[in-house]
C-alpha cells in the first residue's frame, strides 16, 4: 500500500481552490504549471491513497475539489482511498450538536 499525505494551512494556487478574497499571488495557476486536478487523477490510477490534514477551513473548498478529482478517472469510481479531516469535523460537530427541544 502507498500513503500520500498533505497538510496544508491555506489553499493551492489558483482561483478556483480559494474563497472570494483570499489573496494569492499566482491566481491562474502555479508557478511550476502542475494542475491539482491532474496530479489528483495521477494518484488514484497509481492506487496511492491520499490523506489531507486541513489546518484551517479556507482549505475546504480545495479539498473537495481535489477529492471530486481523485475520486473518479475516465468514468470509473477508483479503488484506493481519500480521506480528510474536514469530514471527521463534520461528522463529530453533528454528533455534539445540542438536541433542540
Amino acid at each position: 500500500m502507498r500513503q500520500a499525505v498533505l497538510i496544508c494551512d491555506a489553499p493551492g494556487h489558483g482561483a478556483q481552490f480559494g474563497e472570494e478574497g483570499t489573496f494569492d499571488r499566482f491566481p491562474d495557476e502555479t508557478p511550476d504549471r502542475l494542475k491539482v486536478e491532474e496530479l489528483m487523477h495521477l494518484f488514484a490510477e497509481n492506487e496511492i491513497n491520499f490523506s489531507v490534514c486541513r489546518l484551517h477551513p479556507k482549505c475546504d473548498k480545495m479539498i473537495s475539489i481535489m477529492k471530486d478529482r481523485y475520486k473518479v478517472r475516465n468514468g470509473q469510481a477508483q479503488t484506493s482511498t481519500f480521506d480528510s479531516n474536514v469530514e471527521q469535523e463534520e461528522e463529530s460537530k453533528s454528533k455534539s450538536a445540542p438536541v433542540k427541544r
